[in-house]
C-alpha cells in the first residue's frame, strides 16, 4: 500500500521521464535518412580522354552515353558495348561514334594516331529520344539539330564532335553546362589531338535548335585531307521519373544496416540512462518519505 501511495505521489515525476525517453527516440529515428525518388534526371560523371581508346566511369549510373572521334584516315572499329549511331566521312571511314550501354566501360579499336573518346553517366529517367545534325562533306565546318522538349525539366544532354578537325564550338542552348572537354575557350584542341565537348541543360518546353562550329588546322585543311572530315552533333533528351526496367537504377538514398545499428545502440543507451535515473529518483524518494506515509 505505501509502495503504491509513493508512485500516485510521484507520477508526474515518472511520467516526465517517460516523456523525454519518447522524445528522445523519436529524435534518433528521425536522423535516419529517407529514401526519395528521383525528382530530376542526374549526371552522374563525364569525361573526355584524348589519346585514348577505352573509358572506365564510376560505376553506378542508370545508362551511359560514349562518344569517339578519330582523324579518320584509316578505318576504325565500332564501340565493344552499346554501339548506337556513327558517321562516316567521304571515304568511307568512321570518324565519329556513339553508343548507348548500361556497362560503366566501354572502347573501341583504331589503327588512327589521333583518337579522343568520351562518356558521361546519366541516371533518374524513365525514358530518352536521340536526335543528331550531321555532315560529311569535304571539310565539313558545322552541324545543327533541332528537337522539341515536350515537357518542363527534361535533360539535353549534348555530345559535340569535331570530326577529324582541331576545333569545335557549341552554340544555341542558353546557359549550357559543360561536364568535360578537350579544348581551350577559343574551342581549340593541341596538335593532334580530335576535340569532344559533352554538356548538359535543363529545358523548358518548347523547340531548341544545337549547333557546331569546326575548323581545321593547316594540315588538315589540305584538300586531301578535308576527305577526312565528317561533323556529328547529338542531343539526348532524359524525360525525369521511374527508371525504365531496361536499366538498373542507382537509389538516391537509402539506410545502411550501419546506420540502423548505430540508431539501436542509441536507443540502448536511452533506455538504459532513463531506467537508472527512474531508479535512482525512485528509491531517493523512497528513502525520504519512508514511515512518513500511512
Amino acid at each position: 500500500m505505501q509502495k503504491r501511495k509513493i508512485l500516485l505521489r510521484y507520477r508526474p515525476v515518472i511520467l516526465s521521464l517517460l516523456a523525454i525517453t519518447i522524445i528522445l527516440l523519436i529524435s534518433s529515428f528521425s536522423a535516419l535518412p529517407v529514401s526519395k525518388g528521383a525528382t530530376q534526371v542526374q549526371v552522374e560523371s563525364a569525361a573526355v580522354n584524348p589519346q585514348q581508346s577505352f573509358m572506365n566511369l564510376p560505376p553506378g549510373a542508370q545508362i551511359y552515353l560514349y562518344g569517339y572521334n578519330v582523324g579518320a584516315s584509316l578505318q576504325s572499329g565500332l564501340f565493344v558495348n552499346g554501339q548506337y549511331f556513327f558517321i562516316d566521312n567521304e571515304n568511307g571511314n568512321i570518324v565519329d561514334s556513339l553508343a548507348v550501354t548500361a556497362n560503366n566501360s566501354n572502347g573501341f579499336g583504331t589503327p588512327c594516331g589521333a583518337l579522343t573518346i568520351a562518356g558521361i553517366g546519366i541516371s533518374g529517367f524513365s525514358s530518352y529520344t536521340f536526335t543528331y545534325g550531321m555532315n560529311a562533306t569535304s571539310g565539313a565546318g558545322s552541324a545543327s539539330d533541332t528537337f522539341n522538349v515536350t515537357s518542363t525539366g527534361q535533360l539535353a544532354v549534348i555530345i559535340a564532335f569535331g570530326g577529324s578537325q582541331s576545333m569545335v564550338r557549341v552554340s544555341g542552348i542558353s546557359g549550357m553546362h559543360v561536364d568535360a572537354s578537350n579544348v581551350n575557350s577559343s574551342g581549340w584542341v593541341t596538335s593532334g589531338l580530335m576535340p569532344m565537348i559533352v554538356g548538359h541543360s535543363y529545358l523548358n518546353k518548347g523547340q531548341y535548335t544545337v549547333s557546331e562550329i569546326s575548323e581545321g588546322n593547316v594540315t588538315q585543311n589540305t584538300t586531301a585531307n578535308k576527305t577526312h572530315m565528317a561533323d556529328l552533333i547529338g542531343v539526348f533528351l532524359f524525360t525525369p521519373g521511374t527508371p525504365s526496367k531496361t536499366f538498373t537504377p542507382t537509389p538516391t538514398a537509402g539506410i545502411s544496416i550501419f546506420q540502423i545499428i548505430d540508431v539501436m545502440v542509441v536507443v540502448a543507451v536511452i533506455a538504459v540512462v532513463s531506467l537508472v535515473v527512474g531508479i535512482v529518483i525512485g528509491t531517493f524518494i523512497g528513502r525520504k518519505t519512508k514511515g512518513n506515509l500511512t
